[in-house]
């Protein structure tokens, strides 16, 4: 009689389990597509150079723009790639000097579907008549639509002619 006892109680507690699990709320499989979803899911961010998260046998790069493969024509120096800005944006860096125009640096902040948001000049500190570094400084000042939560800064090499063959940019990744 004990025994049918012990049988039907850990038959109820089975029960019982099966049912707590069955209505508990089971959490949303959260989708992974690049690094920003891998990192928000707290998946561990690698110590490298771009930051690098790995989720589901996937390797996943922060965009950090062009500034690894244009850092000897473009150094900003107080904004890294994918910095929280807001406006009025100082900007200040360096570029060398053909990039520059009589003294000037197209400079554009666009959302992330490339619709502009802000333009301006960036003027040189020093003489832009050398194939050196010239520092440079500009600010922008933007109104955000709603909604916009990432965009991306580009300098453009200032090309009077027009010329394809002389044009060049680099572009740099922001958050808002």
């Amino acid at each position: 009689m004990k025994r049918n006892w012990l049988l039907i109680l850990g038959g109820v507690i089975i029960v019982v389990l099966v049912v707590i699990l069955l209505a508990a709320p089971s959490k949303p499989k959260v989708v992974i597509s690049d690094f920003g979803s891998c990192a928000a899911a707290g998946h561990v961010i690698m110590e490298s150079y771009p930051p690098q998260c790995a989720a589901d046998g996937k390797t996943y790069t922060q965009d950090i723009g062009d500034e690894l493969n244009k850092a000897d024509q473009v150094k900003l120096t107080n904004l890294p790639a994918n910095t929280t800005v807001k406006s009025p944006l100082e900007i200040e860096g360096q570029a060398k000097g053909p990039w520059f125009s009589e003294a000037s640096l197209p400079v554009k902040l666009v959302d992330d579907k490339g619709n502009p948001l802000a333009e301006a000049i960036a003027q040189a500190q020093a003489d832009s008549m050398t194939s050196d570094f010239v520092p440079f400084k500009v600010s922008l000042t933007f109104n955000l639509p709603v909604g916009v939560t990432k965009g991306n800064l580009v300098f453009e090499k200032d090309n009077p002619s027009g010329d394809a063959a002389n044009a060049e940019s680099f572009r740099l990744p922001v958050k808002f």
